[in-house]
């Protein structure tokens, strides 16, 4: 793929536009573009023509990567701004276009060296744009270089050591935010996890169910939706004991964790019942959504910030909606959505925590 982004001459310090759902082949052409030095952006997929040709005369990219579904919108913006010198179509047919399977198969010229060419690649050439939404006026392109994600991804490192690498994450986010970029895109190379892609936000929870992963995280509003799911569910059981047994649990859980965000002990009663709440109730509700394996959940609040909440037996399930919860506030850290997109997040259980930061596999063109 590098060779073929050389070929239609892409080199370092240019940059490659991308308007794709969230789809695994995206992952390599976008890496492919960064080994070559060049600079990958994405645009929203719910972009008008007027808001795509913003974004390209500011980027002035060389190549535009997009998706069927997308191309008159983009054929539209070409038309008001001229830099895009190729397209490269993943699904459909299209003479006018490129598609991968000819952008893979292309010769480049005969001084290309990929190795070379990654090789070459310094912490402070930038790595991709982000672009602000243009509340205040045209959007703004944040250049974040090599060095800055590979900062936000040691940060996180460093924070929550028990992570580890070789974890399993969903992407869902848009590509253009640095949330998914940064902690699913550049995250996996970091830490070498596993990473399914899915393409349709409405099935968010069906990718969890399937794949159960093991970092998950979410806007408040994800969370509210599935705890509405929940809750409709638990109404409509038509076991009277087994429905009232689950509502006790949650009630137990809100009881918790409101004594310990206002720094109360709590009673040890309190606490054992909690315990058998977990194996009874909240532990089996985890497996049925997927979650069973999740060692940590990453909540994002209002106002373009991150927070975590622990997944701990003993955080309540009210923990992350009403301002995280006591076992991670060791670790907590606070961070800008648009200009880093890393958040530690807390253990499963903090007895868990390693002593030492665990080795993580790297992409040796983002920590060159």
């Amino acid at each position: 793929m590098a060779a073929g982004f050389h070929a239609l001459g892409v080199r370092r310090g240019d940059t490659v536009a991308f308007m794709l759902r969230n789809r695994p082949e995206f992952h390599p052409l976008d890496a492919a573009a960064m080994h070559l030095g060049a600079t990958p952006f994405s645009v929203y997929n719910t972009s008008s023509p007027e808001q795509i040709a913003y974004l390209l005369s500011d980027a002035q990219p060389k190549v535009f990567v997009v998706e069927q579904q997308f191309l008159d919108r983009a054929r539209e913006a070409m038309a008001i701004d001229g830099s895009v010198e190729h397209v490269v179509l993943l699904d459909g047919a299209d003479e006018n276009t490129i598609h991968p399977d000819e952008l893979e198969q292309a010769q480049p010229s005969g001084d290309f060296d990929f190795e070379a060419s990654w090789r070459a690649v310094e912490p402070t050439d930038v790595l991709t744009l982000i672009y602000t939404s243009g509340t205040t006026g045209p959007p703004k392109g944040v250049q974040l270089t090599h060095a800055n994600e590979i900062a936000q991804c040691r940060g996180v490192h460093d924070a929550a050591p028990w992570l580890g690498a070789g974890g399993a994450t969903v992407s869902y986010l848009p590509m253009a935010h640095i949330a998914d970029r940064g902690l699913t895109h550049y995250g996996q190379m970091f830490w070498g996890d596993t990473l399914t892609c899915c393409p349709e936000p409405t099935q968010i929870f069906a990718h969890v169910a399937d794949t159960r992963p093991t970092r998950f995280g979410a806007v408040p509003r994800i969370w509210e939706k599935l705890m509405a799911a929940l809750q409709a569910g638990f109404e409509t059981e038509p076991d009277e004991a087994r429905r009232a047994g689950v509502n006790a649990a949650i009630e137990l859980g809100h009881t918790k964790v409101r004594a310990e965000q206002a720094g109360q002990t709590v009673p040890e009663d309190i606490l054992a019942a909690y315990d058998r709440a977990e194996e009874q109730v909240f532990k089996p509700i985890r497996a049925k959504l997927g979650f069973d394996r999740c060692e940590s959940y990453i909540i994002a609040p209002p106002r373009r910030r991150w927070r975590c909440s622990s997944s701990s037996p003993r955080s309540g399930s009210r923990s992350a909606r009403s301002g995280g919860c006591p076992s991670c506030r060791r670790s907590r850290r606070w961070c800008r959505a648009t200009t880093s997109g890393s958040a530690p997040s807390a253990s499963r259980s903090p007895a868990s925590r390693s002593s030492s930061p665990t080795t993580a596999r790297c992409s040796s063109a983002v920590t060159r």
